[in-house]
């Protein structure tokens, strides 16, 4: 499912899997090159936790994928807002325990994001 998040510069997608209850796996993805070769790799680590019935959040970053934030004017700092803003809307801002998961340079982007547990 497609769901969307709200972050200071803009609104963004946010593909959603699994059960909408408990807690969920919110995915910080790798970034720049890395990003397009471990996108498919990401995916199905999601698609194995909604299996296993854990919820699971992959949001699109301002400047990537489907976003329409031009990338010209990202910044690492308007990524991490961001992610923390994805991490709030998929744990339904604090109702639902989030850990967040990162794959390498999306390690990054974590620090400001409210999480119970981190795995990067």
């Amino acid at each position: 499912m497609i769901a969307h998040y709200d972050w200071p510069g803009g609104h963004e997608a946010m593909m959603r899997l699994g059960p909408a209850h408990g807690p969920v796996v919110v995915m910080a993805p790798a970034l720049f090159e890395e990003a397009n070769r471990t996108r498919a790799f990401t995916l199905c680590v999601l698609r194995a936790l909604a299996a296993r019935g854990i919820g699971s959040a992959f949001p699109d970053l301002p400047g990537m994928n489907e976003s329409l934030f031009p990338l010209c004017r990202t910044t690492i700092d308007a990524w991490r807002t961001a992610f923390a803003a994805a991490v709030a809307a998929a744990s339904d801002h604090g109702a639902r325990p989030a850990v967040v998961a990162s794959i390498r340079g999306g390690a990054l982007l974590t620090g400001a994001a409210h999480a119970a547990g981190r795995w990067q």
